[in-house]
């Protein structure tokens, strides 16, 4: 698995097609790789308009997300670079493009075909084939082919190596940022465990029960948010709390230090956590779609994520004891 000070950074994108027109498709793409002209003005303006339209209408569904997004930013430079390319810092940036300005607008395009130029490279794709079993042969030639038409760029400089490191300086332990609605969007990160570790196994088992039962009971049925929720994001060894639609910030905040408090001092019944586990299991074992299960396959084989690592921690799970959620507390925040 990719080793937490290290980082990918890639542009990703999917085509889904008939396999009649596989070969058809593949020759579009490539037309738009080597002559898509990205410097044009008038269809710059237009994309940013989109761009910000859809952060105006995803902010009032989905602002919780950008909610944690921006604060798990303040814990790596890598993720400090994901919401400056898709988060709050993305939004600020497009609004103050001055899209009458055909000077900004036509530098704007210049950048874009510079990148455009630097990324269509056949060095720096990885590709990800799913194709029925009597097709594959067919498919993989003719992605092969597709690939050598790929223009091979001489690389003169290294490439950039990033690595995930904090910013002391940059970190911030309250952060608000307003929205025109009456309610508000609210996210605490902070560390996990690593993990390698049966530590972060407790730490998620924690937060799903923590998620359908104190916090379900004390943020939405009490505090009125319309939803709530905590999860651990494993590769980036972050624990992550959220409510939506949520019309309070400080009793929230209050609720999740106080549902910790409630399980350091009660603790938790061994009944619960064995259906916490049987739902943490289900979900990993119940069948994919196959595009989903492409998908799932792909990030696992970039992030170096074996079925190893995987049976070791899928063991963890099942091994969660009711006494792991109360002494394990102190290490989890």
């Amino acid at each position: 698995m990719t080793r937490p000070e290290e980082g990918i950074i890639a542009l990703a994108f999917r085509m889904k097609c008939l396999t009649r027109e596989y070969k058809a498709a593949l020759d579009v793409l490539l037309s738009l790789f080597l002559g898509a002209r990205v410097d044009d003005v008038e269809r710059i303006n237009a994309v940013i308009q989109d761009i910000k339209s859809d952060f105006e209408s995803n902010v009032s569904s989905s602002a919780h997300m950008y909610a944690a997004q921006r604060a798990s930013a303040h814990f790596s430079s890598l993720l400090k670079m994901n919401e400056q390319y898709n988060g709050l810092d993305q939004w600020e940036y497009l609004k103050s493009i001055d899209c009458d300005n055909i000077g900004e607008l036509t530098e704007i395009g210049e950048k874009l075909t510079h990148l455009l130029h630097i990324l269509i490279d056949q060095s720096r794709f990885t590709l990800h084939l799913l194709t029925s079993v009597d097709e594959s042969d067919d498919a993989h030639e003719a992605t092969s082919n597709f690939i050598a038409k790929l223009p091979i760029i001489p690389q003169l400089e290294e490439p950039a190596h990033y690595t995930n490191e904090q910013n002391c300086e940059d970190f911030h332990q309250v952060e608000l940022y307003k929205t025109p609605s009456s309610v508000s969007y609210n996210s605490l990160v902070f560390p996990s465990a690593s993990p390698f570790t049966p530590l972060q196994v407790h730490q998620s088992v924690l937060m799903y029960i923590l998620t359908t039962n104190h916090l379900w009971e004390m943020v939405r049925g009490v505090g009125g948010a319309y939803g709530v929720s905590g999860h651990i994001d494993m590769l980036e060894r972050l624990a992550t709390f959220q409510s939506y639609r949520d019309p309070r910030i400080q009793g929230t905040i209050d609720d999740f230090t106080l549902a910790l408090k409630l399980v350091e001092e009660v603790g938790v019944d061994q009944d619960t956590v064995d259906l916490a586990i049987i739902t943490m299991i289900s979900r990993e074992l119940r069948p994919s779609y196959p595009q989903s299960a492409a998908m799932i396959a792909f990030r696992r084989s970039i992030y170096h994520i074996s079925d190893e690592f995987r049976e070791m921690r899928r063991n963890f799970i099942l091994e969660t004891l009711s006494s792991d959620m109360k002494k394990q507390l102190k290490s989890y925040v």
